[in-house]
C-alpha cells in the first residue's frame, strides 16, 4: 500500500533544507582529513611499488633483458603518474580539512569567518589531536563522533601534550 503525503510550498522547502544541512554537516573536517588520510596511504603503497620496479628493472639490465626492462619502465612510468594523482588529491583533501577545520573553529570561538589563520583555541587543538590519533569513529547514523574508549586518562594525556606545545 502506498502512502501519500502532502506538502504545501514551505513545508518542502523546510525538508529540502534540512536535508541539504544533514548532507553538508556530514562534510565537515573530519572527513576531508579522513580522505586525506587514505590517499596518503595510497600514495605510500604507489612509491614502494615504484621502488620495488626500481630494483627489477636493475636486475634485468644486469641479465640484460631488455624487453623486460622496457615493459618495467613503462610501468613505472605509469605508476608515477599514478603517484602524481595521489599527491595533488593529498593535498587537495589536506587543504580542505584544514580550511574546515579552521572555518568551524574560528566561527565556534569568535562567531566569525577567519580574514587569515589564527591559533585556535585549545580545545579546537584538542579535537584535531583525537582525530590524529584515531581518538574518531564514524556511523552513518551519529556521523563522526569520539570512540567511547578514550576515557580520562586519555584525555589527561591529551591536556599534557597540549600544554607543552602552546
Amino acid at each position: 500500500m502506498k502512502n501519500t503525503v502532502r506538502l504545501n510550498e514551505a513545508q518542502l522547502k523546510q525538508v529540502i533544507v534540512e536535508s541539504v544541512k544533514n548532507v553538508l554537516s556530514e562534510l565537515d573536517w573530519k572527513t576531508y582529513a579522513n580522505a586525506a588520510n587514505k590517499t596518503g596511504t595510497k600514495w605510500s603503497e604507489t612509491e614502494d611499488a615504484i621502488w620495488r620496479l626500481d630494483d627489477e628493472i636493475g636486475k634485468a639490465q644486469e641479465d640484460g633483458d631488455m624487453e623486460k626492462v622496457k615493459s618495467l619502465k613503462a610501468e613505472q612510468e605509469r605508476l608515477e603518474n599514478v603517484l602524481a594523482k595521489h599527491m595533488r588529491r593529498y593535498s587537495d583533501f589536506n587543504d580542505a580539512a584544514d580550511k574546515a577545520f579552521t572555518q568551524k573553529h574560528h566561527l565556534d570561538y569568535y562567531g566569525t569567518k577567519p580574514d587569515n589563520f589564527q591559533r585556535l583555541p585549545g580545545n579546537a587543538q584538542m579535537e584535531k589531536f583525537n582525530f590524529n590519533v584515531g581518538n574518531y569513529d564514524y556511523d552513518s547514523e551519529n556521523g563522526w563522533h569520539l570512540k567511547e574508549s578514550v576515557n580520562k586518562t586519555v584525555k589527561s594525556v591529551l591536556r599534557e601534550y597540549l600544554n607543552k606545545n602552546k
